[in-house]
């Protein structure tokens, strides 16, 4: 994490005054609820009667597209002209700011810049444009998530109702003002799309390659035939405690899938043995993959694996499997895409036990994954590329920027900093 609460790049502009940030002993103004300058609109789904609902058009959006916070979501559904129609009162005026308000993942928010309907977890906040700023909207509301999980209703369940959410306050200084706070932290999640960018660009060529060799391949090796399932994971204690004195980063499903999102992955801190932690250290060449819950999402152990985490150690906990590798780790690149693109074709449906939670049959996967048989010079070749996708040096980035942009939104929001006039 960066030591100024602005970063270095912020913090010289603030010194030389060339940016319009400066401390001020002023609050942030007026608080509104909601439902005072915005239309809240709850989302629907097209019947499943229909067979004709999905298709290439208006953008379907789900919990599951939204990172915690998410200034560019990716949504993995559309819907065609006819699936519209028969939602047609739920389409979003955009830009607007979508927060989820039933189950796990209450206030997971997203900015919608594009043509959109939500499924019904989701209340759209839809501002009225001249008193409110979408883009400044989607800030204030982050500083709200805390308070979405502490008053939604139900256990097993958690909801946010309409008429709860619609009553939620945000400061509303006057609507220049909002516009310049979401100009300097729209700046910082712009220079993180970017690199997001840049690594999912540099993981599609990475695929392309690994099946342009698939396709010239002469035979195959079973992922069994590379790798086999390595000593269970562990979850450690919550403090010190025991011989549990080792403090360690430990990693969970929902943490590979944050990686494989691109987003920031936060995984906890937890304390283990000494014996536990050497037993489960990370080795070269290595496949971590989710074993429990949402399956597919996975990540090789390559240099500079820890820098992903920002953390001296790293290990998985008992939701993730660890494939270690038989003989040759070299093979983590060509094994890793193999696996990806068995889990994006479906396969992993074959490697699944359970009902209400899905566990991960490791044997399976290993029996059922097929990577071509590359000579060393190919291997390299794809490791490279794999190495280049993961970046870590860009990750770490990434999260420097989001450290940046999370210190500097409570001072712009409280208004103990101002955005002065450009």
């Amino acid at each position: 994490m960066m030591a100024s609460p602005f970063g270095p790049i912020l913090q010289e502009m603030f010194l030389r005054g060339s940016t319009p940030l400066r401390k001020t002993q002023m609050d942030s103004g007026a608080r509104v609820r909601i439902d005072e300058v915005a239309t809240i609109v709850t989302g629907s789904t097209p019947t499943s009667k229909a067979s004709d609902n999905w298709g290439n058009g208006t953008a379907f959006l789900t919990p599951s597209d939204i990172a915690s916070i998410d200034y560019h979501p990716r949504v993995s559904r559309r819907l065609s002209e006819a699936g519209e129609h028969r939602v047609k009162t739920r389409v979003i005026d955009v830009p607007a700011v979508a927060v989820v308000c039933i189950g796990a993942t209450i206030g997971k928010i997203a900015l919608i810049s594009e043509r959109t309907v939500t499924n019904q977890q989701i209340n759209t906040v839809v501002p009225d444009r001249t008193r409110l700023d979408a883009h400044y909207c989607y800030y204030a509301l982050q500083q709200c998530q805390a308070t979405m999980k502490a008053i939604a209703s139900g256990s097993a369940t958690p909801i946010l109702n309409k008429s709860t959410f619609s009553q939620l306050e945000i400061p509303l200084p006057p609507l220049n003002e909002q516009r310049r706070i979401a100009g300097v932290l729209g700046a910082l999640d712009d220079l993180i799309e970017v690199d997001r960018q840049i690594l999912r660009d540099s993981f599609e060529v990475a695929l392309a390659a690994f099946h342009q060799k698939s396709e010239g391949a002469a035979d195959f090796l079973s992922l069994a035939e590379l790798y086999e399932v390595g000593l269970s994971g562990v979850w450690g204690k919550d403090s010190p405690e025991g011989r549990a004195s080792e403090q360690v980063v430990v990693l969970r499903g929902r943490d590979l899938e944050d990686l494989w999102s691109v987003n920031i992955a936060s995984p906890p801190t937890r304390y283990l043995s000494e014996q536990q932690v050497s037993n489960r250290s990370p080795g070269f060449g290595e496949i971590w993959t989710a074993g429990s819950g949402s399956l597919g999402p996975s990540l090789p152990v390559i240099d500079g694996f820890r820098q992903l985490f920002g953390a001296t150690e790293v290990l998985y906990s008992n939701f993730v499997k660890r494939l270690v590798p038989i003989q040759d780790p070299t093979w983590f690149g060509p094994s890793w895409l193999a696996m990806v693109s068995a889990w994006q074709a479906g396969a992993f449906e074959n490697f699944r036990t359970g009902t209400a939670m899905p566990n991960l049959d490791a044997d399976a996967l290993l029996r059922g994954v097929q990577v071509p048989l590359l000579d060393p010079e190919e291997r390299r070749s794809i490791n490279g590329l794999v190495e280049s996708a993961l970046k870590p040096d860009l990750r770490e980035e990434i999260t420097d920027l989001a450290s940046t942009r999370d210190e500097l939104l409570p001072l712009l929001m409280s208004g103990r900093v101002r955005v002065g006039d450009v």
